[in-house]
C-alpha cells in the first residue's frame, strides 16, 4: 500500500470511531463496550480523576468494527481469526487496543494516552528525601525498576528518569529496546530497537550487548525477556531502567521469578538480587494524580531463601526479608 492509500485508510477509521471529536477533551483514557441488546458500543471515559464516567454516547456496533479493521490495515496488521486481537500505536503516540469477535462478545477498544511532554521528576515525589535517594541511585549506577498496576505511571515515572539523568551526564550512550516506541527520551547518544517478530525482546537484549551501551533501558519487561534482561544487568551494564507490572515492590521481585521460570529454568533468587539494586512503586491517586508511593533497596538474599530488602523512607531504617 502507498503513504496515501494508508492515510486515507486512517482517516476512514477515525472517521467512524470519531476519534477527532471524543479525543478533544483530552482524556487519559477512552473506552468503547459492546451492548447486546442495543448492539452498539457504550463509550467511557478516564479524564484523570475519579473512576471512568459514562459520555451517554454509543457507536453502532457494525461501525466499529469497521474502523477497527480500517485502522489494523492502515498500519499493516493482520487481524488473526482465532486470535481477533489488535494493538498499535496510533500517529501522535496514544496506543490501541481492540478486540473483535471471537474473542470477544462484540468489537471493543481502548485508547490510551500518555503525556506528550516528558513530565520534571519532581512531579512524582512527595517528600524531598525521595528525589535525593533517587539522585544517589543514578549517580551510584544502580539498576532501577519502576513498578506499578496498569495506568499507574510507569512509562511516564521512568520518562522522567532518564530525562533526570540525562540532565547530569548527557552524553551517556543509551541502549533502549521497547515493544512499542512509548518512550520520549531526547538523547545525544541513543540506540533504540524495536521488537518485532522472530526480533523479540531476548533476541534485543542479546544483540545490544555486542554495541556497548552505557546504560540499558528496556521499556517493560512482560515475558521471556526477564531472564535475558536479569543477565544483562549482571554483565557490568549498571545503572539501567526497565518497568514491570506489579501490585507493590516486592511483588515486582516474586514477577520476575514467574516470568524466569516460564522460559523453564528454575528462577534464580541470586541471580535476581545482583541485578536489581533499586524498586520504585508509583501508584494513580483517586484524584487521578502519580506518586512515587515505595522506594525499597535490593540489599541480597535473606537466610530463609527470600530477598533482602530495605524499605527507605526517611530514616532509611527499616529492613524487611520477603520470603518466598
Amino acid at each position: 500500500m502507498t503513504q496515501s492509500h494508508d492515510e486515507f485508510l486512517r482517516r476512514q477509521a477515525a472517521e467512524l470511531l470519531q476519534m477527532e471529536r471524543l479525543l478533544e477533551g483530552k482524556p487519559q483514557e477512552l473506552s468503547a463496550n459492546y451492548d447486546k441488546a442495543e448492539r452498539s458500543c457504550p463509550l467511557f471515559a478516564d479524564v484523570g480523576a475519579g473512576d471512568m464516567r459514562a459520555l451517554g454516547v454509543a457507536l453502532p456496533a457494525g461501525r466499529v468494527e469497521a474502523g477497527i479493521r480500517l485502522l489494523a490495515a492502515s498500519l499493516g496488521k493482520t487481524i488473526e481469526r482465532d486470535a481477533s486481537f489488535i494493538n498499535l500505536i496510533l500517529p501522535n503516540g496514544p496506543r490501541f487496543s481492540a478486540a473483535l469477535p471471537p474473542v470477544s462478545d462484540g468489537p471493543t477498544f481502548s485508547i490510551r494516552l500518555h503525556w506528550r511532554a516528558v513530565r520534571p521528576l519532581d512531579d512524582f515525589i512527595a517528600a524531598p528525601w525521595q528525589l535525593s535517594v533517587i539522585d544517589e541511585a543514578i549517580r551510584q549506577r544502580f539498576n532501577i525498576v519502576t513498578i506499578g498496576v496498569t495506568g499507574a505511571g510507569k512509562t511516564t515515572l521512568l520518562n522522567a528518569l532518564i530525562s533526570h539523568l540525562l540532565k547530569a551526564s548527557p552524553n551517556e550512550r543509551l541502549g533502549i529496546i521497547e515493544d512499542e516506541p512509548e518512550l520520549q527520551i531526547a538523547a545525544n547518544n541513543a540506540m533504540r530497537r524495536l521488537a518485532r517478530g522472530r526480533a523479540d525482546m531476548r533476541r534485543h537484549v542479546r544483540e545490544m550487548l555486542r554495541i556497548r551501551p552505557d546504560r540499558f533501558i528496556v521499556g517493560e519487561v512482560r515475558r521471556a525477556e526477564a531472564l535475558d534482561f536479569s543477565k544483562a544487568f549482571n554483565t557490568g551494564h549498571s545503572g539501567d531502567f526497565t518497568t514491570i507490572h506489579a501490585n507493590t515492590a516486592r511483588g515486582a521481585l516474586l514477577r520476575l521469578e514467574s516470568l524466569v521460570e516460564e522460559v523453564g529454568i528454575p528462577p534464580s533468587l541470586r541471580l535476581i538480587a545482583e541485578s536489581v539494586d533499586l524498586l520504585i512503586f508509583i501508584s494513580r491517586r483517586p484524584d487521578g494524580a502519580r506518586g512515587i508511593e515505595e522506594i525499597v533497596r535490593v540489599e541480597g538474599c535473606a537466610p530463609d531463601g527470600g530477598f533482602l530488602l530495605k524499605e527507605i523512607d526517611r530514616r532509611c531504617e527499616r529492613c524487611v526479608a520477603l520470603s518466598r
